[in-house]
């Protein structure tokens, strides 16, 4: 009997060492799988870091760009602005011409007009 637990023993053992062989293979493979994905998370970090860098930039292009489009909108207010002030002295500029025109007309057909001219002239002045 003694035979036969030494041989019990012995299958015993070798099963053991054939499956702590088979767990140390799986142990390594888990090893050198978590290196991989550690490197490959080193990578996608520093992917992400340019990306964010990358982003950053943009921002600040894009805020640039939103403060120059800003001052060419109050340029362009300012110009039309100007543009309607202008158009306003030169339809003054038009209206006093014609008004100058009118009055000469009237002095000519009716010389007594210079008086009443003159009296409208003192009280719109």
């Amino acid at each position: 009997m003694c035979i036969r637990d030494s041989n019990n023993s012995r299958e015993e053992l070798h099963k053991i060492k054939k499956s702590n062989e088979v767990f140390a293979k799986h142990v390594a493979t888990l090893s050198n799988e978590s290196m991989k994905l550690k490197e490959e998370l080193k990578l996608l970090q520093k992917t992400l870091e340019a990306a964010d860098k990358e982003i950053q930039a943009e921002s600040k292009c894009i805020l640039q760009q939103e403060k120059e489009h800003n001052k060419l909108k109050e340029h362009i207010s300012k110009l039309q602005q100007q543009c309607c002030l202008e158009e306003q002295i030169s339809v003054e500029r038009m209206l006093r011409v014609r008004y100058e025109d009118i009055l000469k007309s009237i002095i000519i057909q009716c010389p007594e007009a210079i008086e009443i001219i003159a009296l409208v002239n003192s009280y719109t002045s």
